[in-house]
Formats: C-alpha cells, structure tokens, sequence
C-alpha cells in the first residue's frame, strides 16, 4: 500500500482491522467456537473490496512483468474515426492498444494468439499466485477457442489454427500445477456465456431459461384478478425482461434471435393481459395494451445507450478501443456476410434518423447525455433505416394502433368490481345481479363471494345465501343454514 502512494493513516487502520482477529460461524442460529484468522479479508466488510482490489493489482503487475512483449492480443483503432463496421486492414495512422487479460475480483481472463503465449502465461500467472499464498482452481479454468475467422494461412501454430472442428477442439495438453486443462466450445464468464464460434445461441438460451423460471414464480401474482395491469407490467419489466436482457448490449443479434426473445415476450404479456391465442390478436396490438417496445426496439435502445456512454469515456479506455477497433492482422476473404457487432451497432446508427439527429453528427450528440437519451429513447424509426440524414422521425418506439369500436373481442373484459377500482361503479352497485355479465365478484357485505358457474341468472334484488360455502354469510355456523332477517343484514 505504501508502493501505492496510500496515506499512513489508512494503511494503519488497514493493519488494525487485519491485525488479532477473530472469527465465528454460524450456522442455524449457533454459533462456532471462536478461531483466529492470520491472513485473508474481512467477508462483506466495507474495507475489503479495495483492498482485495489491491491484492491482485499486485498479482497481475508482476505477472505482466515476466511475460514476453508478445504474449496477448494486439488491438487498433482510430481516436476520430466514426467507423463501427471494421477495416480490412490497419490504418497507417492507428492507435494500438495491447491486451493481456481482465480481470474482476478474483476472476480473471486471459488472451493468446498461440499454445506457447497461453502456456507461458498460466504457469507465470500459477507461479505468482502461489508465490502470495493463493491457488488456481483446475476444475473452473477453462480454455476456449474463438473462431470468428476459419484457419487462415497467416495462422498456423495458432490457437485458431490448430482447431478444425468447432464441437470437440483439439488442441496440445495445457498444464496448471500439474493438472490438464479442459477445452470447451462454450464457457461462462461474469454471468455470461461465450462460444467459440462467436455466436449467442448458447446466451439466449440460458437467458430465456433464467426469464422463464422467474416468470413462473411469479405464476399466482399474474392470475390474481385483485392487482391491477399496471404493477403487474412494473413486476414484469423489472423481474423478467431485466433477467431475459442482461447483456443485450454486447450481443451480435440476428433475426432469427430476435425471434426467439419476441415468442418469449409475447407469449407472457398474453398470459398477464388475459389475452387467448384463439383471439388471433396481433403482435403489435399486445404492445400497444402493455405499453412496451418489442424486443427488436428495447435491444436497440439498449446498444445505442451503451454506445454514448462508451463515446464519453474516451479513447483512452480499453471499452472505446474495442468497440472502434479490431484485431490486427489481414481479414480473411468470404467472412463479409456474418453479423459482427461493429456492423449491428451501424445498422441501429442509421435506423435512428439516418445517424444525423437533429443534423448534427451522432458522434457529437452521443457526448451530451441528456441529448442522447431523448434522441434514442424518442427517435426510434424501425421502418427508417435507408432514410437519407435529416429525416424527421414520424414514428415513436411503440406505434399507435387504434382499437375500432365495431370490434368488441379486441377490448378488454372489465367486471363490476374492477369498474368501482376504476371509479367507474358505486358500490351499491355490485350488490346488485347485472343480466349478462359472466363474471360475478363477492358483493359488498358479510358474505364471502358469490358461488361460481351460474351465469345469466339475471337477479334485481341483492343477491340471496344458497347455503353453498362460498354463498353464506360469515359466522352463520354450518353449512347451509339460511338467512331470514336480510334487511338487518344489509343494514348500513
């Protein structure tokens, strides 16, 4: 820490906090006998974060400082440029910027062009970290191999180069400490998964698993009729679509998987808006009653939010450097038509007004913020991606569809009871029967509900017990025992 430049009196607190402690486990509300701790930071402390932050800064400096010049991948770019979609080769007046690995807490990831780089970088990394006391778990490191590009000449002895078949890698045995290390075609990292054929088949599917299983729970809140549409779309935006879209910013979507997320989003606005298949009420029509973009829309949204917040960090910041850059080398031939995120991010740039907003450049609109939301969130044209620049936005996110009046199944069903939370009803209302309405809800008074299943009953008088459970007034004793004084009963 003093290497570091900290003050004296943090570095003393530092040692106080770390220095004759004790801890305890508990467990079923016992708790174990007292032990002491040597080394190791104090588990959810406020002061552990940085100083754990601390730790492998120093774990990584001196790995970095045993590895050849070569070990990693070299990326390149240009400060003024406003290209997303790549150069088939590197500018003579690019940036370049050298990228070993990242690193969060304790998770860490590392990039190599060649078998050599990569194995010289694991034992150095394995070696360090032994060196302070820690260890490298074999059974959770994993290798693999993007393939973005098929094995070019320029490559041979390369990762990508000695990888034919994308399903089952072969690859030279790489050793941690002894321990072979797996390759795999799909690894997890940060909550995310990544393929080695640099698709997100593998994403989508474990992002609409984790959205399905926390709709599900929430099953019984979409059926009850006593909460209103509004806070049930809150509880979906918030507990499902976050879950379905974490990380959308950063995904290569085709149309195809555009088509996945729309089925699942459909499919259970359906289910909270109580709308049945067999209506054959259109996709758009959905939205519109729920208030929501489609999926395309909230994705690009997303992509475009991200985008100006990378544009204001700057060049200088390894997320700027490899959204404009690319990796160096010669881009092989016949790879045009596969979906990059550099060409999505382009695409969604020219849907928004022709990427002139308000005509001036979207480069420097995304550097002021508010500007740049409203502009996003506002200016959405789907239908608008060749329009020249300076083309007025004459579509908001989500279209207005108005529902004709001559067709009643497209309306929603409203009962009494919604109608008096809605203002629309007195009270006294629903203690009367209403001829055709095929839903009945419990009247205002002692009674617990009305029985179900009789429809039509078309009743002028306040409705009467029938001696079924869900028909007697509460505290009359057995079950069907009747009620004679009802004007008592439905005294004020």
């Amino acid at each position: 820490m003093r290497s570091y430049g900290y003050d004296e009196t943090y570095i003393n607190i530092a040692i106080d906090l770390h220095s004759g402690t004790s801890a305890r486990v508990k467990w079923k509300r016992q708790k174990s006998e007292p032990f002491s701790t040597s080394w190791g930071v104090q588990q959810g402390g406020p002061a552990s974060n940085p100083l754990w932050n601390l730790f492998m800064d120093v774990i990584a400096r001196q790995t970095l400082a045993e590895l050849g010049p070569d070990v990693g991948v070299e990326l390149f770019y240009k400060r003024d440029s406003k290209n997303l979609r790549g150069f088939p080769s590197a500018p003579a007046d690019a940036d370049r910027a050298h990228l070993v690995h990242l690193l969060l807490a304790d998770d860490v990831i590392a990039f190599a062009l060649t078998v050599e780089h990569l194995t010289e970088y694991l034992n150095k990394f394995e070696a360090i970290c032994r060196r302070w006391g820690m260890t490298v778990s074999t059974s959770k490191t994993k290798i693999i191999v993007f393939r973005g590009d098929a094995a070019a000449p320029s490559l041979q002895n390369s990762l990508v180069g000695e990888s034919q078949q994308l399903a089952a890698p072969s690859l030279p045995e790489i050793l941690i400490g002894g321990s072979p290390i797996e390759v795999v075609s799909a690894s997890k990292y940060l909550g995310c998964w990544y393929s080695s054929d640099c698709l997100v088949d593998k994403e989508l599917t474990v992002r609409i698993g984790a959205a399905t299983g926390a709709a599900h729970r929430l099953l019984n809140f979409w059926k009850c009729k006593a909460i209103g549409l509004k806070t049930k779309l809150i509880y979906y935006k918030s507990l499902v679509l976050t879950i379905l879209l974490h990380g959308a910013e950063s995904w290569p979507l085709t149309q195809n998987d555009v088509e996945r997320l729309e089925v699942f989003q459909q499919r259970w606005l359906r289910r909270i808006l109580r709308i049945p298949w067999k209506d054959h009420i259109s996709n758009e029509v959905v939205l519109q009653r729920a208030g929501l973009p489609s999926i395309e829309t909230r994705t690009r949204q997303l992509r475009m939010l991200w985008l100006g917040h990378v544009v204001r960090l700057g060049p200088d910041r390894l997320p700027y450097q490899a959204l404009f850059g690319q990796l160096a080398g010669q881009r092989s031939r016949g790879k045009g038509n596969l979906q990059t995120l550099g060409k999505l991010y382009h695409k969604d740039i020219l849907i928004l007004q022709g990427g002139t907003p308000n005509g001036l450049p979207w480069l420097e609109c995304a550097l002021e913020p508010l500007a740049w939301l409203a502009f996003v969130m506002g200016g959405a044209a789907p239908t608008s991606a060749a329009a020249p620049a300076g083309t007025p936005v004459s579509a908001a996110v989500v279209p207005s569809i108005p529902l004709p009046s001559s067709s009643p199944h497209l309306l929603p069903r409203t009962s009494p009871r919604s109608k008096q939370r809605m203002g629309l009803a007195r009270a006294e209302e629903l203690l009367t029967g209403v001829p055709n309405v095929r839903h009945y809800t419990a009247p205002v008074g002692p009674y617990r509900g009305l029985p179900r299943g009789r429809k039509n009953r078309g009743l002028t008088q306040p409705y009467q017990p029938t001696g079924r459970p869900r028909g007697r007034p509460r505290g009359s004793g057995r079950r069907g025992r009747s009620v004679r004084n009802d004007d008592e009963l439905y005294r004020p």
